[in-house]
């Protein structure tokens, strides 16, 4: 037992530094900020023992499209570094609503930002939307989409 003693008062001790928080980055439109989303994801993980930090890239009404081609979410991948990337389309869009051209344009967009996210070393999520209407909502089935 002294032994034992000895050799751990010998030992280096090493002070342990807490872990970096876990980054999340949300992508998205009013849907994702209205309720504040992030904060209040984060909120929560917290509450459970999780330090979590998030950030958001949001504009009222708009589509991944519109992300793919502005830049945004590349940009933010390379300086945020995020461990999760949280994609929320348009309501309607990967429904094929209003049309078929919303639907492959939403459908090449999540595929373009999942690869993205996946490449810098993100945990892609793509969001659902819940639908009022109880058909719309039965009916909601998310395609496949393979990057």
């Amino acid at each position: 037992m002294l032994l034992l003693s000895l050799l751990l008062a010998c030992m280096p001790t090493f002070a342990l530094e807490p872990a970096s928080p876990q980054r999340i980055l949300f992508v998205g439109n009013s849907l994702t900020y209205v309720g504040n989303l992030p904060a209040t994801f984060a909120a929560m993980a917290k509450a459970n023992g999780h330090d979590v930090r998030s950030a958001m890239i949001v504009r009222g009404g708009a589509t991944l499209a519109q992300r793919v081609a502005d830049g945004s979410v590349q940009r933010a991948l390379a300086s945020y570094r995020p461990a999760v990337l949280v994609l929320q389309e348009r309501g309607g869009d990967l429904m094929c609503l209003p049309d078929e051209e919303a639907c492959r344009q939403s459908r090449q967009a999540v595929r373009t930002l999942a690869r993205a996210g996946r490449e810098a070393g993100a945990r892609v999520l793509l969001l659902g939307s819940y639908q009022s209407h109880p058909r719309a909502s039965a009916a909601r089935s998310f395609p496949t989409i393979a990057a």
